[in-house]
């Protein structure tokens, strides 16, 4: 009998802007911070990454610094591997996948299906916040989900773009019950729940309010998650932790 390997959900969009980032990361510190277990959070935006600056964290070492050490000594030492992981004080574990656009080309596919392997391996959950293009890299993470998270906001851009995912995943033979539709209200302004529905044929798995707090969060440095624990926003956050968490484990 193999040994138990933590599962995966994939944070995916089709537009920019939409929250994603926020979600992946308040849902990760949500995760672990409450009984479902420890969490890895994997930073696959190779150009953009945002994952760091919103826990502020400095990591020492990212995917593309893989280069520096050998295939043997990586596979030999799995003690190397913990230098490209930072601990966040909630014990959110992240690799982030590189530290400057110009070296987005250094992070390979092998590079990022170590990160998938060890994290699985050494976490009951594992968070990937993937950017808004279908890459090999973001194709791999899709491979190995357990779970997607599509997450929209109520832009029309948004809406066309998630739809064209949902499309992409369709022919990718993801499995509908693998897949969560998240309404993130990140706008003030948008679609209607009705309007969405109408939209997309059928109703969101979840759906996220605004608050008028979260962009301070970003710039502090500190997720609304903790910062912020009595906003409504949490409460609703936390729902989609536990939903992400009962899915994942049945």
């Amino acid at each position: 009998m193999g040994a138990e390997v933590g599962k995966v959900v994939t944070s995916a969009h089709g537009k920019g802007g939409g929250g994603t980032t926020t979600l992946a990361v308040n849902v990760s510190i949500a995760m672990a911070t409450s009984s479902a277990g420890t969490v890895g959070l994997l930073d696959l935006n190779v150009e953009f990454g945002n994952d760091a600056m919103f826990l502020n964290l400095r990591p020492e070492y990212t995917l593309a610094d893989l280069e520096k050490f050998s295939t043997e000594q990586v596979s030999g030492d799995p003690e190397i591997f913990n230098r490209f992981i930072t601990r966040h004080h909630t014990d959110v574990r992240l690799v982030v996948a590189t530290d400057a656009p110009e070296r987005a080309e250094l992070v390979t596919l092998p590079a990022v299906q170590l990160a998938i392997d060890r994290l699985r391996r050494d976490n009951a959950f594992i968070v990937i916040d993937t950017p808004a293009s279908f890459t090999e890299r973001t194709l791999l993470a899709i491979d190995a989900s357990d779970l997607i998270c599509l997450v929209t906001s109520p832009s029309l851009p948004s809406m066309k773009a998630t739809l064209d995912c949902m499309k992409v995943f369709e022919k990718l033979g993801v499995a509908e019950p693998k897949m969560l539709l998240v309404y993130n209200h990140s706008t003030t302004d948008g679609a209607s729940i009705d309007q969405a529905v109408k939209f997309f044929g059928r109703p969101p798995d979840f759906v996220v309010p605004r608050s008028i707090n979260l962009d301070h969060a970003a710039n502090s440095g500190r997720p609304l998650v903790e910062s912020n624990p009595p906003d409504a926003w949490v409460a609703d956050l936390k729902g989609l932790a536990g939903k992400i968490a009962t899915v994942l484990q049945d």
